[in-house]
């Protein structure tokens, strides 16, 4: 198992990053860090030798922060198997649940379909989504469902008992009221906010 220590300044409360799935993530969001003008990502995959060892006591992992995890085209197969190795990775510890994992998606209705799962009902599991704006944008979003689908999910994921966080990065052009309905809508115990990093694409950016 490979958990790579943080190195930006968004996600300070993650005691590192873990992808068992990998690869060209289906929604091709042009914004993507993992996005190279130079480079072209391989097909998605799952990491067998990433579901091999146990994490440590108090550790808070984003898994799959390279590729979306809950797109629809990755086998839920993959999905399960990740989640089981989530368990069985952590249940020699004293206390399981001083573990918590970070599952972020711009598909979070996804999400849904695995919260019969043992992780989802202990509390260790953090469910977060990007909404980026209000104002869906092909061009921008790649091919990522609408933000109101995503908000929509993210509070039937709430009322399930699912801790949530709404991530607003990079941040664009938005209509005021109807951003903080979207995100009043997901009922994130958190907000993360961060502007675009990439040099090579030009957003939409609000005013300061």
């Amino acid at each position: 198992m490979t958990i790579i220590e943080p190195n930006g300044y968004m996600y300070k409360f993650v005691t590192g990053t873990w992808n068992p799935i990998s690869g060209k993530c289906p929604h091709r969001c042009p914004y993507c860090y993992m996005i190279k003008p130079d480079g072209e990502l391989p097909p998605l995959h799952l990491r067998e030798k990433e579901l091999n060892g146990e994490f440590d006591e108090n550790d808070f992992i984003f898994i799959g922060s390279g590729t979306d995890m809950f797109a629809e085209q990755v086998p839920s197969e993959w999905i399960r198997r990740v989640l089981d190795f989530c368990v069985t990775a952590s249940s020699t510890l004293f206390s399981a649940n001083q573990i918590k994992f970070l599952h972020q998606s711009n598909n979070p209705a996804r999400i849904l379909e695995f919260t019969d799962h043992s992780i989802f009902k202990g509390g260790q599991v953090v469910a977060c989504s990007t909404i980026e704006t209000n104002r869906h944008n092909s061009d921008y979003m790649g091919k990522a469902p609408l933000p109101q689908k995503r908000a929509e999910a993210m509070a039937l994921l709430a009322k399930q008992g699912i801790r949530t966080y709404e991530t607003v990065e990079p941040i664009m052009d938005f209509d005021l009221e109807e951003m903080i309905a979207l995100i009043r809508e997901c009922i994130p115990e958190q907000v993360n906010i961060g502007k675009n990093s990439k040099d090579f694409i030009t957003l939409p950016n609000p005013t300061p």
